[in-house]
């Protein structure tokens, strides 16, 4: 039984180092960085694509078959949160990737859609990869093969844990700075968790 828990220990952290790096690293960053809105983003850029709207389509079905039409790399439907009307009545939703978001404006009276494209810098794009789970994935192959990574990694994480703590019981479970770690963290969770309720 120790030999397999210690397999799966120390192969769940290895087929995860990069992703539990990156969530270490992304942790520091956002202690230690400026905020995204008081850094400087790469410029955005703007062009404008012909588009006839079609007749009889509500926004949602509208902004899907925008998406559909553009085909950007690695987006799928707008978030819901993100579609509204600005005070002209045109549609505007977004449509983000990993890297960059694309803001689309329906121009319906000018038979055009406006596409104003934002590049995230190198922290953002880090951050945008570390949150992304199954749930939040875009259709796209790619995001989901990374969305299922960063699942397997957070699953991981628990087996890890758990692994760890019955490998201390079988080999010393009398040794006293482990039995302190314990103590001491599941003290201090617990004590976050009420201080914070």
């Amino acid at each position: 039984m120790t030999h397999w828990i210690k397999r799966i220990h120390m192969y769940a952290g290895l087929l995860n180092t990069t992703a539990l790096a990156l969530f270490g690293v992304i942790g520091i960053a956002v202690t230690v960085l400026p905020k995204p809105q008081d850094r400087t983003p790469p410029e955005a850029t703007v062009e404008f694509v012909d588009f006839q709207v079609p007749g009889d389509m509500d926004d949602r079905q509208l902004a899907d078959h925008i998406q559909e039409h553009l085909a950007i790399p690695l987006t799928g439907p707008a978030p819901d949160w993100s579609m509204h009307h600005d005070r002209a009545g045109n549609l505007r939703f977004r449509l983000p990737t990993p890297a960059r978001r694309y803001d689309i404006g329906v121009l319906e009276a000018e038979n055009r859609l406006r596409i104003r494209t934002q590049d995230f810098d190198t922290w953002q794009y880090l951050f945008h990869l570390h949150e992304m789970t199954p749930a939040y994935a875009r259709p796209d192959l790619r995001i989901q093969a990374w969305a299922w990574y960063i699942e397997f990694t957070i699953w991981s994480l628990i087996a890890m844990a758990l692994t760890g703590v019955y490998l201390w019981l079988a080999s010393r479970p009398g040794y006293r700075w482990a039995q302190a770690s314990l103590a001491g963290g599941t003290i201090v969770f617990v004590a976050f968790y009420i201080a914070v309720r």
